[in-house]
């Protein structure tokens, strides 16, 4: 948190509306200035990659990344310039900017004092966020010890996966979203996401991923090493490089579909 916390936030006075135009949650949620958490904390905390995260937690489908960017000018510092024509405009300091949406596992209508809590707060995109909106759901980012870290999984239908190993079939498959113990928690997904209906559009994902699973045998992979080895390569990553994403499970939210290539990979080498 010392990394994010800037004194001169933490000693700001906060302004508290008039509270006969709101609700008891809503100035609560006014006093921890849960709008400067969001606009001046959380994307420090996401851009030091204290998370790991850097797509939509909920589908996996879209981008959540803090960007520095200049900030946008102001008709007043429009004017202002005007005046000072022929100086040299003074440097601006760049501002970070969320590209994401801020969910709460519990919403703050009714946990406003929850709003700022890290722990309920889920970056997601603007769709999954809409759709989600105060539905309770029973998934969170942090596990409990006991808990399952990897409650949902994606899967190839056994006629689509059969398709592919019988007659080599890459065009048109799809995928599933399945509970991995039990549960409901993928029906859910699917309800409030739609998750299915957006990986379906994603088809072309799979045929490539089936393409590189069957050109990158278990000899294919030691040329594939004994070409690249000479390169000096930084960094290079031969699983990685072959899936076309991050191969390890605990880098599933920095890049979108990471979570689906690395499920159907692992279901084509067993």
């Amino acid at each position: 948190m010392e990394l994010v916390l800037k004194s001169e936030y933490l000693n700001a006075a906060v302004k508290i509306a008039k509270a006969d135009s709101f609700s008891f949650a809503d100035l609560i949620v006014k006093a921890m200035d849960y709008k400067g958490v969001r606009e001046n904390i959380f994307p420090d905390y996401m851009r030091n990659d204290t998370l790991g995260i850097k797509t939509c937690v909920y589908c996996n489908a879209q981008f959540a990344i803090t960007a520095e960017t200049e900030p946008a000018l102001t008709p007043a510092m429009i004017k202002k310039r005007g005046k000072r024509r022929g100086r040299k405009p003074q440097p601006r300091p760049a501002i970070l900017r969320a590209n994401y949406e801020l969910d709460h596992n519990l919403p703050k209508s009714s946990y406003p004092y929850l709003c700022t809590n890290f722990y309920n707060l889920i970056p997601c995109c603007s769709s999954c966020n809409k759709h989600k909106s105060k539905y309770p759901l029973d998934f969170t980012l942090y596990a409990k010890n006991g808990d399952d870290l990897e409650p949902l999984y994606f899967e190839l239908p056994t006629d689509d996966l059969l398709k592919f190993q019988l007659r080599h079939v890459c065009g048109g498959l799809h995928v599933e979203l399945k509970d991995r113990v039990g549960g409901t928690l993928a029906e859910e997904f699917n309800k409030r996401f739609a998750i299915d209906a957006i990986y379906k559009e994603h088809s072309e994902e799979i045929r490539e991923l089936l393409w590189r699973h069957n050109i990158y045998s278990s000899s294919g992979i030691a040329a594939l090493k004994d070409g690249f080895k000479d390169l000096f390569l930084d960094g290079f990553d031969i699983n990685r490089f072959i899936l076309g994403t991050y191969a390890d499970t605990e880098d599933v939210f920095k890049r979108p579909l990471t979570m689906m290539k690395q499920d159907i990979m692992k279901q084509l080498m067993k």
